[in-house]
């Protein structure tokens, strides 16, 4: 045999017939091969005479058992494997067997001979059933008395019973399998679509109309069960079902295929042999009280998920259902399921092929940027704003094994406190006033398996940075307003435009939390300390954006010297500016203000940061009494103002303050400001919303008239 044949063969059904004789048995087996391929199935037979001594019967998918072998076999039943399909053998006069007995004359006196006594009278009520009157039948079987007065006999299958002296035998052949049974069959075989075949159709006709009655009930409920089957096998979940007597009474293929349970018969199985892990008596109480339960379980070497739930039927408890998935798959199934909830589009735009530049800085930059994308470990990002520190996050999520999960960034310094807090670890039902009905998701539950981005950590409130902590190190949340764990398995990358370790010196930054950001750390080049990177960057975002005009060898001397406070941001926002002039050719008195603003012209090239001395030297508003520049004096005195009347201000607020005066300053200005005023303690820099302040130091020098 072939390949192909043994694979057919491996997969072909099998079914136990067991009947009081191997006449009646293959009549049975004939019966059935009538509506099923014979190589669809295997058919056994089994009589009083072969029936195993010791053992059990061939394991088979359906076991086709007579009521007169049980009832006449001394220990049969026992012998039969347990919780198999069986199946009682029902039988039937079909429509010309009873035609044929119709045709003896009137009021002829019959022996009804059979095996037993039982199977005597039941062919007789059948007779009358199909209202056959023409006859007067007297049951007859081996040990009954005799009626010698008797000349005709009618028997079914079973000639060689009937008495000798008897002169005309009608034999009608063995009754057959009731469409019914035959149905039933189908049923345990799972091949109840054969039943709508022609085959069945033709073998259910030969029987009289009144036979089909019964069977309409059936036919329904096998309607039912093969929808049930298509909902099973289309499920993504293995299914089992278990009965009140903790027996399984249906599986699907992903059940099998989960357990590994092989093409063995598991219907009619007690429940521990195919869920050895499982034991109903734990969840007792639970499923008496119709509560679903759901457990993870390590079988071998997969962890599944295990879902319990009772079936129920006018109160009763009639089983349960289990459903069985992969972990994993379940997980999976989940960030599926947040990714479309979100529509968001929380999903990384940039790689390290986005980051232009061949500097060594960058280049160093980007070779330990990847070594750390292949880790799951915290990373802090520091680097002066405009440097590009979200694009490396980006980068680094999508080299990472995380890349096919949620990236989320967010802001910390752009929403206040308790928003912030709600945004990052979401909120349950009424937690505060206008909260959403059933609450909502935080961005780190919708970030699990995949990277969150925070950018100015700086500005996290202390309460905000103990919750942070806890996600750091427990890898778990909890919502406003909630008293639920919800474990997440979320990597963070922060970032910072300022010197963090001073901001932890003076207790801005909790010790513990920097020390967890910090495991790995990347420091942003400024513009500044690459300079070689200008023309590529000119270049590509040239490009990119479709910009026209060249930039004169003036122009683009003056960008090699500039300082670029605001760094490739600053560059990016020069050349759109370039593009409202329209102009084919840039010169240099095309430039910008920032280019000519005294405050930014005080940068040397190679400094890193001005000292108050070089603003002294270019800044024209300065007087001799004063060692300040115009732009520091109004800060001072906008601070020392605000402390006067007991307030704090901020950025926004001092801009606002210099645009009355007509001074020009940008809040990104007025941050540099603050930073040089902080170098040299006179101004206490506060985090967030926290506002800025002065030292004593300050207050006592503008006390003194000598600011």
């Amino acid at each position: 045999m072939n390949r192909n044949g043994i694979e057919a063969e491996r997969k072909r059904k099998k079914v136990v017939v067991v009947t009081m004789s191997t006449g009646a048995g293959s009549s049975y087996i004939s019966d059935l091969k009538e509506v099923i391929p014979e190589d669809k199935v295997e058919y056994m037979l089994y009589t009083p005479e072969t029936f195993p001594k010791e053992g059990y019967v061939a394991n088979a998918n359906v076991y086709l058992v007579s009521s007169n072998a049980i009832r006449y076999t001394t220990g049969m039943p026992h012998e039969l494997p347990l919780g198999v399909q069986m199946v009682e053998t029902r039988v039937a006069f079909r429509s010309r067997d009873l035609e044929c007995i119709s045709l003896i004359p009137e009021g002829t006196e019959c022996l009804l001979v059979n095996t037993t006594e039982p199977l005597a009278l039941e062919c007789i009520v059948d007779f009358y059933s199909h209202s056959i009157f023409n006859v007067r039948l007297t049951p007859y079987w081996p040990g009954s008395r005799e009626y010698p007065q008797m000349a005709t006999a009618i028997t079914a299958g079973d000639p060689a019973l009937v008495p000798s002296y008897i002169e005309s035998v009608y034999d009608l052949g063995f009754r057959h399998l009731s469409p019914g049974t035959v149905s039933e069959v189908l049923l345990a075989l799972d091949m109840e679509f054969l039943m709508e075949e022609h085959a069945f159709q033709c073998y259910t006709d030969a029987f009289p109309p009144q036979q089909s009655h019964g069977e309409k009930l059936l036919k329904r409920s096998i309607q039912y069960k093969t929808i049930t089957n298509y909902l099973m096998g289309s499920s993504d979940y293995g299914i089992i079902g278990i009965n009140d007597e903790h027996h399984v009474f249906c599986i699907n293929q992903n059940a099998v295929d989960l357990l590994e349970l092989g093409d063995t018969v598991h219907t009619g199985r007690h429940y521990q042999e195919l869920l050895p892990f499982l034991s109903l008596e734990d969840y007792a109480d639970d499923l008496k009280n119709n509560i679903p339960v759901q457990q993870i379980i390590q079988y071998g070497d997969t962890a599944l998920t295990v879902s319990l739930r009772v079936i129920t039927d006018q109160g009763r408890n009639r089983g349960l259902i289990v459903r069985l998935q992969r972990f994993a798959d379940a997980e999976n199934r989940l960030q599926d399921a947040r990714m479309k909830l979100l529509q968001k589009g929380h999903t990384a735009k940039y790689t390290f092929e986005d980051i232009a530049g061949s500097s060594p800085a960058i280049i160093e930059t980007c070779r330990m940027a990847r070594k750390m994308a292949a880790t799951n470990s915290a990373i802090l990002i520091t680097g002066e704003s405009g440097t590009g520190k979200e694009l490396l996050a980006s980068a680094i999520h999508n080299a990472s094994s995380r890349s096919k999960h949620p990236y989320i960034a967010i802001n910390c310094a752009a929403m206040p406190e308790n928003l912030l807090e709600s945004e990052l670890f979401g909120y349950e039902e009424g937690a505060f006033t206008g909260a959403r009905k059933n609450g909502k998701a935080g961005l780190f539950e919708h970030a699990h398996m995949g990277t969150i981005f925070l950018d100015e950590i700086e500005d996290m409130s202390p309460s905000l940075q103990v919750k942070l902590l806890r996600v750091l190190q427990e890898k778990e949340i909890m919502r406003v307003g909630g008293t639920k764990i919800i474990n997440v398995d979320v990597r963070i990358i922060a970032a910072t435009n300022i010197n963090i370790e001073t901001m932890v010196r003076n207790g801005q930054i909790r010790k513990d939390l920097y020390y967890r950001l910090n495991t790995m750390q990347l420091e942003l080049p400024p513009l500044r300390s690459r300079r070689e990177d200008i023309p590529l960057l000119v270049k590509r975002f040239r490009i990119q954006e479709g910009h026209r005009f060249r930039l004169s060898d003036a122009v683009m001397d003056r960008f090699m010297k500039h300082h670029w406070d605001g760094n490739i941001r600053e560059l990016k926002n020069c050349l759109e500016f370039f593009q409202c002039l329209d102009k084919e050719t840039i010169q240099p008195e095309d430039l910008p203000r920032q280019f000519l603003h005294p405050f930014f012209a005080a940068y040397a090239p190679d400094s890193d940061f001005p000292l108050a001395e070089d603003f002294a030297s270019h800044a024209g508003a300065k007087d001799e009494s004063n060692p300040f520049t115009e732009e520091e004096t109004f800060v001072l005195k906008a601070l020392y103002d605000a402390y006067c009347e007991n307030r704090l201000v901020g950025r926004r607020t001092i801009c606002d303050m210099a645009r009355e005066q007509n001074i020009m300053l940008t809040e990104q200005e007025i941050r540099k400001l603050l930073k040089i005023l902080e170098t040299r303690e006179l101004v206490k820099v506060g985090s967030g919303r926290a506002g800025s302040r002065l030292t004593p130091k300050a207050i006592e020098l503008m006390q003194k008239g000598t600011i």
